[in-house]
C-alpha cells in the first residue's frame, strides 16, 4: 500500500501542471482547413473535431496510467468491462 501511495503522489506532481492550468483549443485554422477540404479529402483526413469522443478519450488516458504508469496487467478499453468479469 505504501508503494502505491508514494506513485500516486509521484503521479500528482509529475501531472500537477496538467491537471492545475485552464487550457483553452483554438480550431480556426482546423475549420478553414476543414472547409476548404473537398469531401474525398474529409474522408481521408478525418479532423472533424465535432465527431471527438470526450469519453473515449478519457477511458484511453485511464488505461494508459494503469498500464504504463502504475505498470498493471489491464485490458485495452475496447474490451469494455470483460476484465471485471
Amino acid at each position: 500500500m505504501q508503494d502505491l501511495s508514494t506513485r500516486m503522489f509521484k503521479m500528482q506532481s509529475i501531472f500537477f501542471h496538467f491537471l492545475n492550468n485552464l487550457w483553452r483549443f483554438q480550431l480556426g485554422n482546423t475549420d478553414r482547413a476543414w472547409a476548404l477540404m473537398s469531401d474525398r479529402e474529409r474522408k481521408d483526413f478525418k479532423i472533424d473535431v465535432t465527431a471527438f469522443s470526450w469519453d473515449d478519450a478519457f477511458f484511453n488516458y485511464i488505461f494508459g496510467l494503469r498500464r504504463f504508469y502504475f505498470k498493471e496487467d489491464v485490458l485495452a478499453p475496447e474490451a469494455k468491462f470483460q476484465q471485471l468479469l
